[in-house]
């Protein structure tokens, strides 16, 4: 039997439970998702991360969204938000990191924040996958470079593109895959992602996860289960 050489794109798809006004019956349809579909992770704020630890067990990882969605918090409350999460058994992070500061050109101060989150995170669990959110379309060219030096020297694992800020483009991926060091992962966060091709195109520019609007209906089209929707990111 040939086994099934096709990337696993639902693999690389964050799934994400966000929304405050979400009830008990909306998480477990999203548990389900995630169960389903096997994406990579399920990104939940802290409120939600005991109860998905507990849902999905070591079948799909939960990964704690902090600071969501302007990273605004002071660093000693984001300490403790991301000790909290992987205290209750997340085991990776998604965190808004301090990108106001970026904008105004205080670089030391975003350095700060973020080397501050990272080292409480590793000091709670070593093995933890820490995705540093700095807002890549909210910046100027030179404000994008210096987030990826940020993310770099903070020790995170990965730069996740945004949170819920301005789209990024397909420039701005080619930009921060060569700024950062190899050792660093990207998550590409596209709202506008829609279908296989799309996330595929993602990938190919040096995506290790993928935020997307539309991660049920890509990894729907990825089994068969329905057509591929027009895509997001034009031809």
């Amino acid at each position: 039997m040939i086994e099934d050489e096709r990337v696993n794109i639902p693999g690389y798809i964050d799934h994400s439970f966000l929304g405050p006004e979400r009830g008990l019956g909306d998480f477990e349809r999203f548990c389900e998702e995630c169960l389903e579909y096997k994406f990579a992770s399920a990104c939940v704020p802290p409120f939600w991360v005991k109860r998905t630890v507990e849902r999905l067990g070591d079948k799909v990882p939960t990964s704690g969204v902090i600071a969501f969605p302007w990273g605004l918090e002071g660093t000693d409350a984001k300490v403790a938000a991301v000790r909290q999460s992987l205290a209750d058994g997340a085991r990776e992070l998604d965190v808004v990191g301090t990108w106001t500061a970026i904008k105004c050109g205080l670089y030391d101060e975003a350095l700060e924040d973020a080397r501050a989150v990272v080292e409480a995170a590793h000091a709670e669990n070593p093995d933890a996958y820490i995705k540093l959110i700095p807002e890549i379309g909210e910046l100027t060219h030179e404000g994008k470079l210096a987030a990826c030096d940020i993310v770099a020297r903070s020790g995170a694992e990965c730069l996740k593109t945004q949170a819920d800020g301005e789209e990024i483009t397909l420039d701005d991926m080619r930009l921060v895959r060569e700024a950062l060091p190899d050792e660093v992962d990207i998550k590409g966060a596209i709202t506008h992602v829609r279908n296989v091709a799309d996330a595929q195109i993602m990938i190919d520019l040096g995506s290790k996860r993928i935020g997307t609007g539309f991660p049920l209906e890509i990894a729907r089209e990825w089994l068969g289960l329905q057509p591929a929707l027009s895509s997001g990111l034009g031809s």
